[in-house]
């Protein structure tokens, strides 16, 4: 998983910004590579928002439930709802996906030469797909952050063999709690806070958010496979 620096507004309401430092982590990654020969074949190129993909807003209070903290947990669960209708409005997950699509494409192109057919006779020999599984805004007392994941997989088409396969998630901070008390109280507050942040993004803001970390993650995957390429030249 992957954290990027934060996204800068000109809204009073966000000026704590949090920098994080990059992180990736892998899963389930495929490196079949060495045995095909990619470079220069025709492929196909397809991105979709998967079928059991999700989006949320994941609106959290973490105190123990005590009669300071209901109002705030109540308030945190009608925003809630109102934000995750907030965030259907305002994203499309097929663009989503094309943005995801965009690093991960470029990287086929410009390492492995991977190119759609010249002519509607010439057969791909390998498929390029692009997935988008999850995307969501996350708000709690450490801050408020948009998160995006996405998948890739290369796939011989004459013998459905998965070539290589990886996936990648981008954390994006928005903005945090200046708070580093360990009371309660201040804990509460800022959670309400984020909270009411979260709900006050306009649609245009939350569709931006996530188109970047959508093209962050296609970034990402991208140059894993060019690393995956690298290293199969270094052990040859």
């Amino acid at each position: 998983m992957r954290n990027i620096s934060p996204i800068a507004f000109p809204k009073p309401l966000l000026v704590i910004l949090l920098a994080v430092a990059a992180m990736a982590t892998g899963c389930s990654h495929t490196n079949n590579l060495a045995k095909y020969h990619l470079r220069a074949k025709p492929a196909m190129f397809r991105s979709f928002a998967s079928g059991g993909g999700s989006s949320s807003v994941s609106i959290s209070n973490p105190t123990d439930s005590w009669i300071g903290d209901v109002a705030a947990i109540a308030g945190s669960i009608a925003l809630s709802s109102q934000a995750q209708k907030k965030l259907e409005k305002a994203i499309n997950p097929d663009s989503l996906a094309a943005s995801l699509a965009v690093g991960v494409r470029q990287s086929a192109i410009d390492y492995f030469e991977l190119r759609p057919p010249v002519d509607p006779a010439e057969t791909p020999e390998y498929l390029v797909e692009i997935q988008l599984t999850d995307y969501a805004l996350r708000s709690g007392a450490e801050g408020v952050a948009a998160q995006v994941t996405g998948e890739t997989r290369i796939v011989h088409i004459a013998t459905g063999e998965v070539v290589w396969e990886n996936w990648e998630t981008a954390v994006i901070p928005l903005w945090g709690s200046s708070s580093g008390s360990d009371k309660r109280e201040v804990d509460a507050a800022s959670s309400g806070s984020n909270a009411v942040g979260l709900f006050n993004l306009e649609e245009e803001e939350i569709r931006r958010i996530l188109n970047d970390g959508a093209l962050a993650v296609g970034r990402y995957l991208g140059d894993e496979l060019r690393k995956d390429l690298a290293e199969m030249y270094e052990e040859e």
